[in-house]
């Protein structure tokens, strides 16, 4: 939490303190933090930790506000830069199709099946979770997804990692197909895609293993889609997707 973060955190706790018409000397006797530390963290040039900020809300009595501020700018943080337009277009589309060829796709991963590939970052995987929010409520996006039947077979966690999440992926009120191992299309299998459609318009997203491309030129588009209906073509429909789903879930069960 650097920079602007550090300055939106500094900038309330100044207020609030102001507002109760405290010195930062009484406030850091208030909150059991050195006089040091209070004024490096309103200053903007240190972060605060965890302790810190409830201390502050309970001391200025903020309702929460501070320590909600630095848990939003966390999770804000752990985007990494190339993603975050990707992820304001996630949040307007109305309509997400996805394929993945490696991982289940984040906008469906459980929490153990995240924190297994973020190595238990939890910041990453609060971010991550909440970005799922999207497919909750009355406005929830429509979501496609289809993944590789390797992905189905690759280890992320342990076996019961594995279990939970397939059931899961089967019971996800997204629609989700399986591409086959024997599908006839090479389509698709150097690297994951995504298609949202905001606002009348279709923008696609391409990611390599170092960073992702939000892309709306028409031609990019265009091909993106074509990519799409072949994918789509050769995928199992969702009944028999789910039913290999299942199975494979099974596998893991009794291996």
């Amino acid at each position: 939490m650097k920079g602007v973060g550090t300055g939106l955190f500094a900038n309330e706790m100044r207020r609030a303190r102001e507002n109760a018409g405290l010195t930062q000397e009484q406030l850091a006797e208030s909150v059991a933090f050195s006089i040091s530390t209070v004024t490096k963290v309103e200053a903007g040039h240190m972060q605060p930790s965890q302790q810190f900020a409830e201390a502050v809300d309970r001391a200025l009595q903020t309702d929460g506000l501070l320590s909600r501020i630095r848990k939003g700018l966390l999770e804000q943080n752990a985007v990494p830069p190339w993603f975050q337009p990707w992820s304001e277009i996630e949040e307007q589309a109305t309509e997400l199709r996805l394929f993945e060829p490696l991982v289940v796709p984040g906008l469906l991963q459980t929490e153990r099946y995240a924190s297994a590939i973020l190595e238990g970052d939890e910041t990453r995987l609060a971010a991550r979770l909440g970005r799922q929010k999207i497919l909750d409520g009355p406005s929830a996006v429509s979501l496609v997804a289809i993944v590789a039947e390797q992905v189905l077979r690759r280890r992320v966690g342990d076996n019961a990692t594995m279990v939970e999440q397939l059931h899961a992926l089967a019971e996800s009120p997204a629609r989700v197909q399986v591409l086959p191992v024997d599908a006839d299309t090479h389509h698709g299998i150097d690297g994951s895609f995504a298609l949202a459609e905001v606002a009348g318009r279709v923008i696609a997203y391409a990611e390599t293993p170092i960073c992702g491309f939000v892309m709306e030129d028409d031609e990019a588009v265009f091909k993106l889609n074509r990519h799409w209906d072949v994918i789509r073509g050769e995928a199992l429909p969702q009944r028999q997707s789910k039913q290999l789903i299942l199975e494979v879930a099974d596998e893991w069960q009794s291996s």
